[in-house]
């Protein structure tokens, strides 16, 4: 990721696509991890900046817009398992655990093989949670 910021160099390294959001409205993406393009097929320059909403299935939208707002008016911890689009057009089942810290919304996105009930959900909204100082 080439923004300006540096990370700690665990999360560069991370079994799971690591990523930070702005927060606007679309969710722009400030910094993903080299494993984005394990997952996606995305290189690290061709998100960052990008709106995640751009990514979303429009069938998912209105949970994780549902979770995104609830997260930035509460600052809630929260999770939602929705389909993302990958480089190649296909989408591709992840489940995303976010935080709002005062740097944006900290996100962490890994594959799920089964979906569960194969329909996207918010499995958890009402962790309370403080803003990094």
């Amino acid at each position: 990721a080439r923004s300006g910021l540096q990370p700690p160099r665990q999360l560069a390294e991370a079994a799971d696509m690591i990523s930070l959001h702005a927060l606007d409205p679309a969710g722009t993406y400030i910094y993903v991890n080299s494993r984005c393009q394990e997952l996606l097929g995305y290189k690290e320059h061709e998100v960052i900046g990008e709106p995640a909403y751009s990514f979303f299935h429009p069938a998912d939208m209105k949970y994780i817009n549902e979770s995104h707002k609830l997260a930035l008016a509460e600052g809630h911890c929260w999770s939602v398992r929705y389909r993302i689009r990958k480089a190649d057009h296909d989408y591709r089942w992840v489940e995303t655990a976010s935080r709002l810290t005062a740097k944006g919304i900290a996100c962490c996105t890994r594959a799920i093989t089964d979906p569960s009930d194969g329909c996207p959900q918010i499995i958890n909204h009402k962790v309370n949670s403080t803003p990094d100082q």
